[in-house]
């Protein structure tokens, strides 16, 4: 760049900025060409991404009268937000937070991030009348047990509440609707957390929970019980639909969870699935093989097809967030990013990558962005070679094990120059 950009420059009229796009992008050819250009009054790049299908999950309260935080969530396409720090603030409700979001971004899909079956145990002590002590108090008298009669708790700080129950759901929808009635911070729909086959419990909690989960009460083990399980999976439906239908067909719904992955009359009933550690989940080995195969049942290619489309889906997301080491060409101990490498999937699939703001994740947003444009056809596939034609340049990709961390090398071009890559140990940049 050349003219008046940088450190310095005063704002006022006739002002010139200089763009060597050859320099850039080396040889290209355009018969056309736009260029936008965003504001940022906190020094936030609000760039345009290629593919269209950046996902931010952000459920941790964040400082709303941040205006970074508020443009940080703004370079989405898809934004999780913790839904209840939002609502329970009376703060960000006076800062009109979704309204302040949109207007940067009036294309961005909102969700919050809700659990499925579960009350937090700190709820109790939320302030009488918030969104979550409110919810605590109406499914206080659904806490699921075991066979031995203890408190089932399947995630540490968590109850598992006993959806089985018709007037459970209700309170759960129930509240749900009248907090997004009545809030000034609307959401688009919800990010469930989760749905699966059965109760499974995490190793750090499992070792404090006495007995099985036994939802309905017979002293039968869910796992021993087919009748339970049907049950409990007729409720997951149920919780869906009624959620549809006391807030309506426009609401969006997303699944975390495996049964979605692997049940496509399940994702039907929602908007999009969410693959939390991708693809170390559903996949057979080597993972991310299958993933990307469109003859393998469950893979990405299929599972775009699976949910519904009137709402701007299907919202197939993929994330990993555990972390991975390499030694790269330079020696240096180099963190595999999972975001770009999601990213190189999304751009192949048509689905979402997931980014994140947070610094302990191994998703935050990418060093590098760029814009491909629109793609030109479907992924051409090679054996285990995959390469996409876009408007401005071209993904190759090839596999290597298929296997996480490491399943495969990539190349990114715009042009006739390399904006991204990675053959471990090679990285670019």
């Amino acid at each position: 760049l050349a003219g008046d950009w940088g450190q310095g420059i005063v704002p006022g009229p006739e002002k010139h900025i200089i763009w060597d796009i050859g320099r850039d992008l080396g040889t290209f050819d355009l018969s056309q060409l736009t260029v936008q250009v965003n504001a940022s009054d906190a020094g936030i790049e609000l760039t345009s991404h290629s593919p269209g299908n950046y996902w931010i999950m952000e459920w941790s309260d964040m400082d709303w009268s941040d205006e970074a935080n508020i443009e940080r969530i703004a370079k989405s396409d898809v934004a999780v937000l913790g839904l209840y720090g939002l609502w329970n603030n009376e703060t960000n409700e006076e800062l009109d937070v979704i309204a302040k979001i949109r207007a940067l971004n009036p294309d961005i899909v909102l969700l919050g991030y809700f659990l499925a079956k579960t009350n937090m145990i700190w709820w109790k002590n939320s302030a009488p009348g918030s969104f979550t002590r409110t919810l605590y108090d109406r499914t206080e008298s659904f806490w699921s047990y075991t066979t031995t009669g203890d408190t089932l708790s399947n995630w540490p700080g968590q109850i598992v509440l006993n959806i089985l129950n018709p007037a459970c759901r209700d309170s759960i929808v129930q509240t749900l609707a009248e907090f997004q009635d009545a809030t000034n911070n609307k959401i688009d729909g919800v990010l469930w957390d989760y749905f699966e086959d059965g109760i499974w419990i995490h190793p750090d909690v499992a070792a404090s929970v006495d007995g099985d989960p036994d939802m309905d009460g017979d002293g039968i083990p869910m796992n021993s019980d087919p009748d339970e399980r049907v049950a409990y999976l007729a409720a997951c439906d149920s919780l869906v639909l009624q959620t549809r239908a006391d807030l309506g067909d426009d609401f969006i719904q997303v699944f975390n969870g495996v049964r979605a992955h692997k049940s496509p009359e399940f994702a039907a009933l929602g908007d999009g699935m969410y693959y939390e550690i991708f693809p170390t989940q559903v996949f057979p080995d080597p993972d991310m093989t299958h993933a990307l195969d469109p003859n393998y049942q469950d893979s990405l290619f299929n599972a775009t097809d699976w949910p519904r489309k009137v709402n701007g889906g299907p919202f197939i997301v993929v994330g990993m967030y555990w972390h991975a080491f390499y030694v790269d060409l330079d020696q240096m101990v180099t963190e595999l990013d999972f975001g770009n490498i999601n990213r190189v999937v999304a751009l192949l699939t048509d689905t979402y990558a997931t980014w994140i703001l947070s610094t302990n994740h191994n998703y935050h947003w990418p060093e590098v962005e760029f814009n491909l444009g629109p793609p030109l056809g479907p992924t051409v596939i090679d054996g285990g070679h995959y390469t996409r034609e876009f408007m401005f340049g071209q993904v190759d990709m090839t596999f290597e094990t298929g296997k996480y961390p490491n399943p495969f090398r990539y190349t990114i071009t715009i042009g006739d120059q390399i904006v991204e890559a990675l053959d471990v140990p090679y990285h670019h940049p």
